[in-house]
């Protein structure tokens, strides 16, 4: 099988000790178990032979477990050159937001309302992130990673109300779409949250966990 060529394939290179390894998507063909199985080996072969492996790939999961150091291209150019850690929690552009992690980003739209201290309109309502730069203009792009935004049909308190859309089990949580004032988000609940399409809900994300981007440049602030 295809699978089985591309392990013979990996051996092949591998007994032969060279300085550098280049793989293309060495386990585009094996299954969802195999691949996962493979992933723990290359990685485990890595850290026995330390030989500098260069490994392209389109699965974020392979990318963060696999990398030491992970580089993002988007049209031939480099986005973010950093550790998985990094890549993940402070994308360096819209693109690596909106590409490194599944599901990805939600992104809204907001507008700069005070400087000193930040304000941000956002969808109705005012969010006041921690920034490193500030903008040169005053309309932004907000990003939350739907695993930092919790869903409940309860409201503990400064919750958000949403309509739910679409109700995906994931095993341990379940995978909530819903509409925030016709903005679509996506975010987790836990199992004993009765939700069904239509209810409405309650949705909070902590403040921390908030990634701003220049909306006309598209790099995060």
């Amino acid at each position: 099988s295809g699978g089985q060529r591309q392990r013979v394939a990996l051996g092949r290179a591998i007994i032969r000790k060279p300085k550098v390894f280049l793989m293309d998507e060495p386990l585009s063909n094996l299954d969802a178990r195999l691949r996962v199985d493979m992933r723990a080996q290359l990685k485990k072969l890595h850290q026995e032979l330390k030989i500098t492996t260069v490994y392209v790939t389109h699965d974020q999961a392979e990318a963060l477990s696999l990398s030491e150091r992970i580089a993002v291209l988007n049209r031939g150019e480099i986005q973010h050159l950093g550790t998985p850690q990094d890549v993940y929690l402070k994308p360096a552009t819209l693109f690596v937001g909106g590409f490194i992690g599944s599901p990805p980003m939600n992104f809204l739209s907001g507008t700069i309302r005070k400087a000193q201290p930040l304000e941000i309109d956002c969808n109705g309502i005012t969010l006041s992130p921690a920034l490193e730069t500030m903008p040169v203009g005053t309309v932004v792009t907000i990003g939350i990673r739907p695993e930092n935004i919790t869903v409940s049909n309860k409201n503990s308190g400064g919750d958000i109300e949403i309509t739910v859309s679409i109700v995906e089990p994931a095993g341990s949580f379940n995978w909530v779409d819903a509409e925030w004032n016709g903005v679509p988000m996506k975010g987790t609940a836990n199992l004993e949250a009765v939700l069904k399409p239509g209810d409405a809900a309650y949705m909070s994300f902590p403040a921390e966990k908030i990634v701003v981007f220049d909306a006309a440049s598209e790099k995060r602030l």
